[in-house]
């Protein structure tokens, strides 16, 4: 009796050996990464769409990934240096910004820069509206106060048709970062002295800052439902409009 239970025993080891074996290069391959090489230093990227395609912005180029195959498909040169990326709701073309005042428009179709649009400043980042209409760009521009230069945020809204700036909205503060709500009504700017602009894209004023209380504000995202997910080097923080 006690020869048959030992066996019953070692069957089972064996049966949950081979079981946990399984389970554990089924995880493997779950989990495990593949590293792109694409060149420079990588700053930014955003993805299409439809999820097929990625475009990292380094030192050097655009580089272009099939997201299927994490594959890079090609390398776009531009004139400089490029910093930030968007890419249009239709998924036809990529905005890179350049620390030049310039920004490349590629065409997603052909990977070619099809213009180039000349708004002045250095251009911090970018987003587009969910209806791909403009494109509003976050910047600083140098003013001259008399005895010494100060550099002054400003938000330059431009019309993706025309590719010719509308008007700019100038933030009293040094901005970091902006997003646009999912509806488009509204833009955020971050500032590194602890507010948030609120920018409405039916006016194209600021109407309204949020201060949160803490230093550093860099990066801001906007959840489908309208809330903001604020984030620096301290701590995130979550809040309704």
């Amino acid at each position: 009796m006690k020869l048959k239970l030992r066996k019953t025993h070692s069957h089972l080891i064996v049966v949950l050996f081979l079981v946990a074996s399984i389970f554990l290069t089924g995880l493997a391959q779950a989990i495990n990464t593949v590293t792109v090489v694409v060149g420079g230093v990588p700053k930014e990227l955003a993805i299409t769409p439809d999820g097929k395609y990625l475009y990292v912005t380094n030192a050097e180029n655009v580089t272009v990934i099939d997201t299927s195959t994490n594959k890079v498909l090609t390398s776009i040169k531009t004139e400089n240096r490029p910093t930030n990326v968007a890419i249009s709701p239709d998924g036809k073309h990529a905005y890179v910004t350049h620390d030049d005042e310039m920004i490349s428009v590629i065409s997603t179709t052909t990977n070619v820069v099809s213009s180039t649009i000349n708004i002045g400043g250095n251009i911090i980042d970018i987003t587009i509206t969910p209806n791909g209409e403009y494109a509003y760009v976050l910047k600083t521009d140098m003013v001259y106060n008399g005895s010494w230069t100060n550099a002054v945020g400003a938000v330059s809204v431009i019309s993706t048709a025309t590719e010719k700036v509308l008007t700019t909205v100038n933030i009293d503060r040094f901005p970091e970062a902006l997003t646009i709500t999912p509806d488009g009504k509204y833009v955020y700017v971050t500032n590194s002295d602890g507010v948030i602009s609120v920018i409405n894209t039916a006016t194209n004023v600021e109407t309204i800052s949020i201060d949160v209380g803490k230093m550093g504000l860099s990066s801001i995202a906007i959840t489908p439902d309208g809330h903001v997910k604020r984030m620096n080097a301290f701590f995130p923080c979550d809040f309704k409009r």
